[in-house]
């Protein structure tokens, strides 16, 4: 790193809209205003808290594997969260990677701004920031933090949040429609649609310009560089995930439009199936007034309490299934790209970190590849923000800038031109080439061998979103042993024929 990076001091821009950084290795406080920028019955609560996810199960490069990236990455800047404006001992500071991590949580820097910004533990208050960095990315114990740094409220909306940025996630994918993977990196880079920027690559390119004009201010300005650097660790997220395998050719949007349209009420199928199972199992293992009451009444109650209880969670389509059962089949095999020219083979989420563990020398190999390219693009990312902070004191108005920073790559960026890009099919080995998932029908589908492997390796990640709840002492026993046995047992096995037929069973329920 730049020797001037070493003591970089943090003081006021004037810019309440953005985060502020403070150098790591100097340790020196920032100033007030530096971040400102940052059944047993049915249908009773218990039910509807015994279906109520959890915690967020989407399959994305894992929290530890974003943080790990940009600390890896950029190892001397921190940010200070300070919700009273003011400098104090207790103030929280995150690392480069905790904000790249934090893409997955809030949709832009602004947001975790204004929170940051309100002091107390509840929902809008700066409690959804330390929620989010505590527990969500760093994996620290809830209880232990519960009603100190935040409440419940704080938790539910950082939860509810993430589902409803996961339910439209095409910001995550360099390669969201078909035929993407064809397109030229630099038309893929200005995709817009009238609600923004379409897929990662455009994403992450108005992320990393807006952070490349507020360098050019600052420096012109002569104030510190924390706050462009804070835009762009956020929007290095979506950096990130390019070089994850689950991301790289899966097409998102392409495969959830396809399947919707053919099976539009899969979500009500699911609903009704999960509550239609949770009251079979307490009608004829309940207690005696389970066991007496109406068949009907009780069916009908259990509905209501999953709906209920996923009402704040956005619709599950078949599509949503399909697109991350690709996603996830990728993941775990890994896919072969071309950086530079040069073929190699990226992990997927959950493979990133402690590849030593697996037996297998490839995927070793990969994961440490992996690691090392998607920490060299961040790096190459930070640097153009450094470079711009340069610029604009010199003088440098933003046009020219950006044309500098990207003549070399003929409109590119450094960064995008490390992104990975798949190796097609023609040129693979069976059974590395795409998963096929457009099938004319259900039935072709689920009789798919690499498809049945795709569906199988969906439901074990999401059979985890049950995990709190078997710990949860409020919930009945009778209640759990059902959700055990009937949903989430079948979920975790690793024969593709008990998942097919978990499938089957689902789309087969009325709606």
């Amino acid at each position: 790193m730049p020797a001037s990076r070493q003591r970089r001091k943090t003081r006021s821009d004037g810019a309440p809209a953005e985060l502020e950084s403070a150098a790591a290795t100097a340790r020196e406080p920032a100033p007030a205003e530096a971040v400102l920028a940052l059944q047993r019955g049915a249908g009773n609560a218990a039910t509807a808290r015994l279906l109520a996810p959890a915690r967020p199960t989407v399959q994305r490069f894992a929290e530890l594997e974003h943080k790990a990236i940009g600390d890896r990455a950029v190892s001397d800047v921190e940010f200070r969260i300070s919700p009273t404006g003011k400098m104090h001992m207790d103030d929280v500071n995150m690392t480069y990677g905790d904000l790249v991590a934090l893409g997955d949580y809030f949709s832009s820097p602004d947001e975790i701004t204004s929170l940051a910004a309100k002091p107390g533990k509840t929902k809008n208050t700066i409690g959804e920031v330390y929620y989010a960095l505590f527990v969500s990315v760093r994996g620290q114990d809830e209880k232990a933090l519960m009603g100190k740094m935040f409440d419940a409220t704080a938790k539910d909306a950082v939860n509810e949040r993430f589902y409803r940025l996961a339910a439209a996630n095409i910001s995550h994918f360099p390669n969201p429609q078909s035929g993407d993977v064809d397109m030229d990196p630099r038309t893929k880079a200005k995709q817009r649609d009238k609600q923004g920027p379409v897929g990662e690559p455009a994403t992450y390119r108005e992320g990393h310009e807006r952070a490349v004009r507020r360098a050019i201010e600052l420096g012109k300005s002569g104030r510190p560089i924390g706050g462009a650097l804070a835009i762009d660790a956020f929007y290095s997220h979506f950096l990130t995930d390019a070089f994850s395998a689950g991301h790289i050719r899966t097409p998102r949007v392409t495969a959830v439009n396809y399947w919707h349209r053919k099976v539009p009420d899969f979500n009500a199928r699911f609903q009704n199936w999960l509550g239609d199972t949770v009251a079979f199992w307490v009608s004829h293992n309940g207690g005696q007034l389970e066991q007496m009451a109406p068949r009907g009444t009780v069916r009908k109650g259990a509905r209501k309490a999953v709906k209920d209880a996923l009402k704040t969670m956005p619709a599950m389509s078949f599509g949503d299934v399909v697109g991350l059962a690709v996603h996830d089949y990728d993941s775990e095999r890994g896919v072969v790209v071309r950086i530079g020219g040069k073929k190699m083979r990226m992990v997927g989420d959950g493979h990133l970190l402690d590849p030593e563990g697996d037996d297998d020398a490839t995927t070793v190999k990969a994961a440490q590849q992996t690691m090392d390219l998607a920490v060299k693009a961040v790096q190459s990312s930070q640097r153009d923000i450094e470079k711009a902070y340069e610029m604009g004191a010199a003088g440098s108005e933003l046009d020219a800038a950006v044309a500098n920073l990207t003549r070399e790559g003929k409109g590119l960026f450094l960064a995008e031109r490390l992104v990975p890009v798949p190796v097609p099919d023609a040129e693979l080995t069976a059974a590395d080439k795409s998963l096929p998932w457009a099938f004319e029908n259900v039935d072709d589908l689920l009789k798919d061998k690499r498809m049945r492997r795709a569906l199988t390796i969906f439901a074990n990640n999401k059979a985890a979103m049950f995990d709190a709840i078997m710990d949860d002492p409020q919930i009945d026993k009778v209640a759990k042993q059902g959700l055990q046995l009937m949903v989430r047992t079948p979920m975790e096995s690793t024969d593709p024929n008990t998942i097919i037929k978990l499938f089957r069973e689902i789309l087969a329920h009325a709606p």
